[in-house]
């Protein structure tokens, strides 16, 4: 299955090759045009009010891309409870004025998608393979990110991301903080959540 571009995002993104001067190279996805502009969401004022804090962005696609870094193609982003905490700051140190100064920042924690160029230096992930990511940014059409906080998978399918936070959190805190063992009794006393969800099951 090709999952990029469709022909909707092909007439969206398609450019034209006489006007754009970007040289592109080998290391970008063969079947992917790349687009001159993408559109991501950015945190501009902190605030619990996700929809308040935020706005969708237009921003030009820029290459190269760092020696170490990968570009990927956004598939699908996962929702967390915790984007309201991100976009209000609660996740920086420092005091509110220090927080404020980093405005504006991306938002979005995770996501799964297709790498579309990697950096000079990266050779353990190649052009075309399916990723998941946890990085900060993932709410955009694409992302560049260091390639090292790739991880492969074999297809970018929208269970895969349910995986990565709320599936990491129930499996660390069911083996690692409580060291739960086989055969032992446990209590989810929030199993309506996603989290809550995994945590029933790996139990």
């Amino acid at each position: 299955m090709e999952y990029w571009p469709t022909p909707e995002e092909q007439r969206k993104y398609m450019v034209n090759p006489n006007k754009s001067k970007r040289m592109l190279t080998n290391n970008i996805y063969p079947s992917i045009r790349m687009p001159e502009f993408f559109e991501k969401i950015v945190v501009h004022t902190l605030s619990h009010n996700f929809r308040n804090a935020t706005r969708l962005e237009r921003v030009q696609l820029r290459f190269p891309i760092k020696a170490h870094s990968a570009l990927v193609k956004i598939i699908y982003a996962g929702v967390n409870a915790s984007d309201v905490n991100f976009s209000s700051g609660r996740y920086f140190s420092g005091n509110p004025k220090e927080t404020a100064s980093r405005l504006p920042f991306d938002a979005g924690f995770e996501g799964v998608g297709i790498v579309a160029a990697v950096g000079d230096s990266v050779s353990h992930i190649k052009v075309g393979t399916p990723v998941a990511l946890m990085t900060f940014g993932s709410y955009a059409e694409f992302t560049e990110v260091p390639a090292k906080h790739l991880l492969p998978v074999p297809r970018p399918d929208p269970e895969v991301v349910a995986m990565l936070t709320s599936g990491l959190t129930a499996s660390i805190s069911l083996e690692k903080a409580g060291q739960m063992t086989s055969g032992q009794v446990v209590l989810v006393t929030a199993a309506a959540g996603g989290t809550g969800q995994f945590a029933v099951q790996v139990s």
